[in-house]
Protein backbone atom coordinates (compact mmCIF):
# COMPACT_ATOMS: atom_id res chain seq x y z
CA UNK A 1 0.00 0.00 0.00
CA UNK A 2 0.98 3.60 -0.56
CA UNK A 3 2.38 4.69 2.79
CA UNK A 4 1.89 8.37 1.98
CA UNK A 5 -1.87 7.83 1.96
CA UNK A 6 -2.20 5.72 5.10
CA UNK A 7 -4.77 3.43 3.53
CA UNK A 8 -6.56 1.23 5.99
CA UNK A 9 -8.96 -1.67 5.83
CA UNK A 10 -12.59 -0.86 6.57
CA UNK A 11 -14.28 -2.43 9.55
CA UNK A 12 -17.97 -2.94 10.26
CA UNK A 13 -18.28 0.33 12.19
CA UNK A 14 -17.17 2.23 9.04
CA UNK A 15 -20.16 1.00 7.00
CA UNK A 16 -22.49 3.97 7.57
CA UNK A 17 -19.83 6.57 6.74
CA UNK A 18 -18.75 4.62 3.63
CA UNK A 19 -22.35 4.39 2.43
CA UNK A 20 -22.84 8.12 2.96
CA UNK A 21 -19.64 8.96 1.07
CA UNK A 22 -20.50 6.70 -1.87
CA UNK A 23 -24.01 8.11 -2.20
CA UNK A 24 -22.68 11.67 -1.97
CA UNK A 25 -19.95 11.09 -4.56
CA UNK A 26 -22.11 9.10 -7.00
CA UNK A 27 -25.43 10.90 -6.73
CA UNK A 28 -24.57 14.30 -5.24
CA UNK A 29 -24.03 17.42 -7.29
CA UNK A 30 -20.44 18.29 -6.35
CA UNK A 31 -17.08 17.22 -7.70
CA UNK A 32 -15.85 16.85 -11.25
CA UNK A 33 -17.80 13.69 -11.97
CA UNK A 34 -21.16 12.45 -10.74
CA UNK A 35 -24.12 10.31 -11.78
CA UNK A 36 -26.57 13.06 -10.82
CA UNK A 37 -28.89 13.58 -13.76
CA UNK A 38 -28.16 10.06 -15.03
CA UNK A 39 -29.29 7.77 -12.19
CA UNK A 40 -31.61 8.54 -9.27
CA UNK A 41 -31.85 6.83 -5.89
CA UNK A 42 -29.20 5.46 -3.57
CA UNK A 43 -26.09 3.83 -5.02
CA UNK A 44 -25.75 1.63 -1.93
CA UNK A 45 -27.07 1.06 1.56
CA UNK A 46 -25.22 0.68 4.83
CA UNK A 47 -26.18 -3.00 4.78
CA UNK A 48 -24.63 -3.44 1.30
CA UNK A 49 -21.36 -2.09 2.68
CA UNK A 50 -21.51 -4.31 5.79
CA UNK A 51 -22.01 -7.36 3.54
CA UNK A 52 -19.02 -6.38 1.41
CA UNK A 53 -16.80 -5.72 4.43
CA UNK A 54 -17.65 -9.10 5.96
CA UNK A 55 -17.15 -11.04 2.71
CA UNK A 56 -14.16 -13.38 2.57
CA UNK A 57 -13.28 -12.38 -0.98
CA UNK A 58 -13.41 -8.59 -0.73
CA UNK A 59 -11.86 -5.68 1.10
CA UNK A 60 -12.68 -2.00 1.39
CA UNK A 61 -9.74 0.35 1.56
CA UNK A 62 -10.17 3.76 3.16
CA UNK A 63 -8.32 7.02 3.20
CA UNK A 64 -9.11 9.04 6.31
CA UNK A 65 -8.26 12.56 7.37
CA UNK A 66 -8.79 13.40 11.04
CA UNK A 67 -10.66 10.06 11.32
CA UNK A 68 -13.15 11.12 8.61
CA UNK A 69 -13.34 8.88 5.54
CA UNK A 70 -12.37 10.98 2.52
CA UNK A 71 -12.11 8.20 -0.07
CA UNK A 72 -12.92 4.51 -0.39
CA UNK A 73 -12.54 1.71 -2.88
CA UNK A 74 -13.69 -1.89 -2.88
CA UNK A 75 -11.66 -4.80 -4.20
CA UNK A 76 -13.44 -8.08 -4.85
CA UNK A 77 -11.19 -11.03 -5.66
CA UNK A 78 -12.36 -13.74 -8.06
CA UNK A 79 -9.49 -16.08 -8.90
CA UNK A 80 -6.75 -13.97 -10.47
CA UNK A 81 -9.05 -11.01 -11.15
CA UNK A 82 -9.65 -8.02 -8.90
CA UNK A 83 -12.95 -6.23 -9.41
CA UNK A 84 -12.63 -2.57 -8.48
CA UNK A 85 -15.84 -0.90 -7.34
CA UNK A 86 -17.53 1.44 -4.88
CA UNK A 87 -14.74 3.90 -5.66
CA UNK A 88 -15.60 7.27 -4.16
CA UNK A 89 -13.77 10.45 -3.25
CA UNK A 90 -15.34 13.23 -1.22
CA UNK A 91 -16.51 15.73 -3.88
CA UNK A 92 -14.67 18.55 -2.10
CA UNK A 93 -11.39 16.64 -2.63
CA UNK A 94 -12.02 15.50 -6.19
CA UNK A 95 -9.51 16.76 -8.75
CA UNK A 96 -6.75 16.96 -6.10
CA UNK A 97 -4.96 13.71 -7.03
CA UNK A 98 -6.56 11.73 -4.20
CA UNK A 99 -8.52 9.53 -6.62
CA UNK A 100 -5.42 8.71 -8.66
CA UNK A 101 -3.49 7.84 -5.50
CA UNK A 102 -6.40 5.80 -4.14
CA UNK A 103 -6.70 3.72 -7.31
CA UNK A 104 -2.93 3.18 -7.41
CA UNK A 105 -2.97 2.15 -3.74
CA UNK A 106 -5.79 -0.34 -4.37
CA UNK A 107 -3.92 -1.85 -7.29
CA UNK A 108 -0.69 -2.11 -5.28
CA UNK A 109 -2.56 -3.68 -2.35
CA UNK A 110 -4.19 -6.22 -4.69
CA UNK A 111 -0.89 -7.13 -6.34
CA UNK A 112 0.93 -7.57 -3.04
CA UNK A 113 -1.88 -9.47 -1.28
CA UNK A 114 -3.31 -11.65 -4.06
CA UNK A 115 -2.12 -13.25 -7.33
CA UNK A 116 -3.84 -10.70 -9.54
CA UNK A 117 -3.44 -10.90 -13.33
CA UNK A 118 -6.24 -8.51 -14.30
CA UNK A 119 -8.20 -5.61 -12.83
CA UNK A 120 -11.83 -5.21 -13.92
CA UNK A 121 -14.25 -2.37 -13.32
CA UNK A 122 -17.73 -1.54 -14.57
CA UNK A 123 -18.68 2.03 -15.54
CA UNK A 124 -21.67 3.76 -17.08
CA UNK A 125 -21.01 3.87 -20.83
CA UNK A 126 -21.95 7.53 -21.10
CA UNK A 127 -19.50 8.67 -18.37
CA UNK A 128 -16.93 9.66 -20.99
CA UNK A 129 -14.85 11.83 -18.62
CA UNK A 130 -14.62 8.99 -16.12
CA UNK A 131 -13.70 6.43 -18.78
CA UNK A 132 -10.94 8.78 -19.98
CA UNK A 133 -9.68 9.06 -16.37
CA UNK A 134 -9.37 5.27 -16.17
CA UNK A 135 -7.83 4.99 -19.64
CA UNK A 136 -5.08 7.40 -18.55
CA UNK A 137 -4.36 4.88 -15.76
CA UNK A 138 -3.98 1.94 -18.13
CA UNK A 139 -7.55 0.60 -18.25
CA UNK A 140 -9.01 -0.34 -21.62
CA UNK A 141 -12.56 -0.63 -22.89
CA UNK A 142 -13.47 -4.24 -23.66
CA UNK A 143 -16.55 -3.69 -25.79
CA UNK A 144 -18.57 -5.72 -23.26
CA UNK A 145 -21.58 -3.37 -23.06
CA UNK A 146 -24.85 -4.38 -21.45
CA UNK A 147 -28.03 -2.90 -19.99
CA UNK A 148 -27.90 -1.03 -16.68
CA UNK A 149 -28.56 -3.55 -13.86
CA UNK A 150 -31.94 -2.23 -12.74
CA UNK A 151 -32.54 -5.27 -10.53
CA UNK A 152 -29.44 -4.78 -8.34
CA UNK A 153 -30.92 -1.95 -6.26
CA UNK A 154 -28.16 0.52 -7.24
CA UNK A 155 -30.49 3.29 -8.44
CA UNK A 156 -32.82 3.85 -11.34
CA UNK A 157 -31.52 5.22 -14.63
CA UNK A 158 -33.28 8.30 -15.98
CA UNK A 159 -32.71 6.98 -19.52
CA UNK A 160 -34.13 3.43 -19.65
CA UNK A 161 -31.57 2.58 -22.37
CA UNK A 162 -28.57 3.39 -20.13
CA UNK A 163 -25.72 0.89 -20.49
CA UNK A 164 -22.69 -0.19 -18.50
CA UNK A 165 -19.40 -1.55 -19.73
CA UNK A 166 -16.28 -3.29 -18.53
CA UNK A 167 -12.83 -1.74 -18.40
CA UNK A 168 -9.80 -3.97 -17.80
CA UNK A 169 -6.14 -3.56 -16.97
CA UNK A 170 -3.75 -6.48 -17.14
CA UNK A 171 -0.78 -6.73 -14.78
Amino acid sequence: MDNDMNLELAIDSDAQAISELINLAYRGGGGWTTEKGIVVGERCTENDIRTSISSNNSVFLLCKSASVIQACISIQIEGTQAYIGSFAVNPILQNTGLGKAMLKGAEEYSLSSFSIKKFVMVVLSNRVELIKFYERRGYQRTGNIRAYPKGLNVGTPIDPCLTIEDLVKTT
